[in-house]
């Protein structure tokens, strides 16, 4: 069924009933997207956050909404057009320092040290998203959330106002800090892990196996990994032996790593047939020696590799996650 999208903020705003509203002032038409506008209120002054006033008691920071209509020709994903998501967020807006660079008490427009000072103790409200909460029923031409429950745009306005607020009171805004602030501390607990694992990754190919990492888009490997030609052998590091090149520290570890075994087995008195005959045949040490030092320089540097890219895709997968609070 073919439906009369919204083609305009205009259109869309009348959903909402902003002419009449007296709360919800200063109405901006995005210009970033197609459908969507933003709306300022009013902190209540019954809630524990005491914004910044100017000389003239005015408040200077108030509560900033942006209302966005998720018009199907400017998605990037494919959804039910019968209901088109819609995407609301708020935030704290300060009207000086958004046309300022900083404060200037002499300018009367500004709101006063005393007053900033005094702000500062209290609690600021949080920023909230609200992504995949309401839709667009274009059957029913009303607002609905997932559930399918309808609402008026003035119920949804004032819903995401009241959860804004509601993050500075002491009891209904605990259990949201305390998500935010243990997901802020288990995300850089993380990204440290990460940075670890990468660091280390990439230490590995080079020192280890002589292979070196080389992007034409340096950026764009930050959450989309590298291709299987970025990862490359160190000419001036490498070795011919036999006809097989490898790099000098990969031939040194493994000469290492042989020591290493060779006296575990020793000093254990670990007795293996099979190394045993074979140790006793040069020329078949020297084959199985070679054909091992082959197999490990190629599987290792692309275990190394695969690796760091699945770390790199997880960092990308986590940090554009959309968490719910």
């Amino acid at each position: 069924m073919l439906h009369s999208f919204f083609e305009s903020a205009e259109e869309f705003k009348k959903l909402f009933d902003l002419e009449s509203e007296t709360q919800y002032t200063n109405y901006q038409m995005l210009n970033d997207v197609k459908v969507g506008f933003s709306v300022q209120r009013t902190y209540p002054e019954d809630i524990r956050y005491i914004p910044p006033k100017t000389k003239e008691n005015r408040p200077d920071t108030l509560a900033l909404i942006h209302v966005v209509y998720i018009h199907p020709k400017e998605s990037i994903e494919t959804f039910n057009t019968n209901n088109v998501p819609l995407i609301l967020s708020i935030s704290s807006y300060s009207l000086y320092l958004a046309n300022n660079y900083d404060y200037n008490f002499d300018d009367e427009n500004c709101p006063t040290q005393e007053s900033i000072k005094i702000s500062k103790t209290t609690n600021k409200p949080i920023s909230l998203d609200f992504i995949d909460d309401y839709f667009f029923n274009h059957e029913k031409n009303t607002i609905i959330n997932k559930n399918g429950n309808t609402f008026t745009g003035r119920q949804v306005l004032d819903y995401v106002f009241k959860r804004h607020c509601d993050t500075v009171h002491w009891r209904k805004g605990f259990k949201l800090r305390f998500k935010i602030r243990s997901h802020r501390l288990l995300m850089s607990v993380y990204f440290f892990i990460d940075r670890i694992i990468t660091d280390l990754c990439k230490s590995t190919l080079k020192n280890v196996f002589g292979r070196t990492l080389e992007s034409k888009h340096p950026f764009s490997t930050i959450f989309n990994g590298y291709s299987k030609n970025d990862l490359k052998l160190l000419k001036t590091d490498a070795m011919n032996i036999f006809g097989y090149k490898a790099s000098k520290n990969f031939i040194f570890f493994f000469c290492l790593l042989s020591f290493c075994i060779y006296t575990i087995f020793y000093f254990l008195e670990i007795e293996n047939k099979f190394l045993k005959g074979m140790f006793s045949n040069s020329l078949l040490s020297v084959t199985n020696g070679i054909l091992l030092l082959a197999l490990i320089d190629i599987v290792g540097p692309k275990s190394v590799f695969w690796l760091l890219n699945w770390i790199i895709k997880l960092r990308k997968k986590i940090s554009y996650k959309n968490f719910k609070f």
